[in-house]
């Protein structure tokens, strides 16, 4: 549309609801050339049609749709983010990429993507508090400021800070000193020819617009004083009104332009599977993580990649019968006894259907290399020789069909430069398939894959006449699933035989196996636990082994999936 309002033109049509677009540079994605560009704009929308991984909304995705016809290709709409949280408030860098919030487990963190989808890398996580990153906006010295809330917030307000571009996990600074909640802030720049550096007494190089409210009154648009850390000039104020996202009219410098690597990458010479994309890691054990520092080199035998499949909503409704409301509770019945912490740390989450798409080999230098599904959310999970999960990667992270990247480690320190070497997974040059058809993908739940292995193998023994162990595995019903279930994992009925997502650190693993498959006691209960071979007289089969395996480690999910009302 015009400024004034006038001359409005649908742009989005059968795309769901659509927010917050942005204009992006003119680019081509049209080979060999590349010089027939377009301009592009990206967008929020709900076009997915699937419901966040907590089950509290309809999902949001970042979208890119060309303003004018691409040679051979017409109007290109392409989902350019792939996680299952949701993601909200995208700004633009100079340098091309997207900045937006990623909600994962509950909290916002900033994430970055190129334009056209590829190349997903995180910029400020959720590890700091407060856990709300939102509504960030890049400044002319190559810093980004945005608003940091604890979530109390209906609104999302908070406190205004900065990070350095070059630095952003280490430079974290508040701006705002004075306690009142600000949002959606916006650089304005200034006249047109000047030249001086942006200072942070003089912001000779524009200002920064705000909205703010103390909390006694409506949000007005202001002038952030840098010196004094709270509004300075106010330029409008409705008091009738929340007044917020204020975008400056003015010429703004074209952020470059990208050729993607979206379907041109030499992984489409994959033969009948097209929606491809390529992945390499470096080296699995370069990671900062505290869990990962007890994996010792050589340990890790594998990696498997898990899809998340959301809940599809059609604008129905999430409810139904005893079997839906019984799965819908699963996760949320026992949270205060299966996990540590908030109920939105679980994984996968609740509202997460995990199906495996498939096993690669790690080299024992830690490297791996795949051709794995495209435009599909997953995560990893690297196994030990059992194929039991050593370590859990808790975030989505996706391919975009056609693209090439590659991961230094699992959550390594992002400001160190990995080792410059060619991997043994490369130096093979034949990456592992994993690109298993969703119809062959495999999940596992209690209901389905873990009742039928305890009835034919252990309910003679443990059931509600004849209670060895004070285990009761029987398939009578109880409120929201069966008491073979809720005696597993329920520490109120005994001993907690299952730590969800750890199957190395389950007492049922020991038992099944004869001994202790992991070396982390995690509670003061497991070191009691005897550990001798059940059942004792026929042991599981090794596939029966790998269905409990599974299970656990995928977070010992009663029923893989809720039902949609329809």
């Amino acid at each position: 549309m015009n400024v004034d309002g006038s001359g409005k033109v649908q742009v989005t049509k059968n795309l769901g609801n659509c927010f917050e677009p942005l204009y992006l540079a003119k680019a081509s994605v049209t080979p060999p050339k590349f010089d027939d560009k377009v301009r592009w704009i990206t967008f929020i929308s709900t076009a997915a049609g699937v419901l966040d991984e907590q089950g509290k909304g309809v999902a949001t995705s970042l979208y890119v749709m060309s303003l004018s016809p691409v040679k051979g290709k017409g109007t290109v709409v392409w989902r350019t983010t792939y996680g299952l949280g949701g993601d909200v408030s995208p700004t633009i860098l100079q340098d091309g990429r997207v900045l937006f919030s990623s909600r994962q487990r509950g909290n916002f963190a900033l994430m970055t993507v190129t334009w056209a989808g590829d190349n997903i890398n995180p910029f400020y996580g959720t590890d700091k508090y407060p856990p709300i990153k939102t509504m960030a906006c890049e400044m002319p010295n190559r810093t980004v400021v945005f608003i940091e809330s604890d979530g109390t917030s209906p609104d999302r307000g908070g406190r205004l800070v900065r990070v350095k571009l070059r630095r952003p996990l280490h430079t974290h600074e508040v701006l705002s000193k004075d306690g009142g909640r600000y949002q959606t802030p916006h650089f304005l720049p200034g006249p047109v020819g000047q030249t001086e550096e942006f200072q942070q007494e003089g912001n000779k190089r524009g200002e920064l617009l705000v909205s703010y409210t103390s909390g006694a009154e409506s949000y007005g648009i202001y002038v952030f004083d840098f010196q004094k850390g709270r509004p300075g000039r106010k330029i409008y104020d409705d008091p009738s009104w929340d007044d917020v996202d204020a975008m400056p009219i003015c010429p703004h410098a074209e952020p470059i332009a990208r050729i993607p690597m979206l379907e041109f990458a030499s992984v489409l010479d994959i033969k009948g599977f097209k929606g491809a994309g390529q992945l390499q890691c470096l080296n699995v054990y370069d990671s900062d993580r505290p869990e990962a520092a007890q994996i010792k080199p050589g340990e890790v035998k594998w990696a498997r990649f898990v899809e998340g499949v959301p809940v599809r909503t059609s604008g129905k409704k999430v409810t139904g019968n005893k079997e839906t409301e019984a799965s819908l509770s699963s996760f949320h019945h026992f949270s205060s006894s299966h996990y540590q912490g908030a109920v939105d740390e679980k994984w996968p989450p609740p509202f997460v259907k995990p199906r495996i798409i498939g096993e690669a080999p790690v080299e024992p230098d830690g490297s791996f290399f795949v051709n794995i599904v495209g435009n599909t959310p997953f995560f990893i999970q690297l196994l030990d020789e059992n194929k039991m999960a050593l370590q859990t990667m808790r975030a989505w992270t996706w391919i975009r069909s056609g693209s090439q990247r590659g991961c230094i480690g699992c959550h390594e320190d992002k400001e160190l430069a990995p080792e410059n070497r060619a991997t043994q997974a490369l130096l093979k040059a034949q990456p592992a398939f994993v690109t298993t058809p969703p119809e062959n993908r495999r999940t596992v739940d209690f209901r389905h894959n873990v009742m039928p292995i305890i009835r034919q193998h252990c309910v003679s023994c443990h059931n509600g006449e004849i209670r060895r162990s004070n285990l009761d595995l029987s398939a009578k019903p109880t409120k929201y699933f069966n008491c073979a279930y809720e005696h597993l994992l329920n520490p109120d009925k005994g001993k907690k035989y299952v730590t969800p997502g750890s199957a190395r650190n389950s007492p049922l693993i020991w038992r099944i196996f004869g001994y202790r498959t992991g070396v982390q006691d995690t509670t003061k209960s497991v070191s009691a636990y005897s550990v001798s071979q059940m059942p004792p007289a026929m042991p599981l089969s090794n596939a029966e082994k790998q269905t409990v395996i599974e299970w656990i480690d995928l977070g010992a999910q009663w029923d893989s999936m809720p039902k949609i009302d329809k």
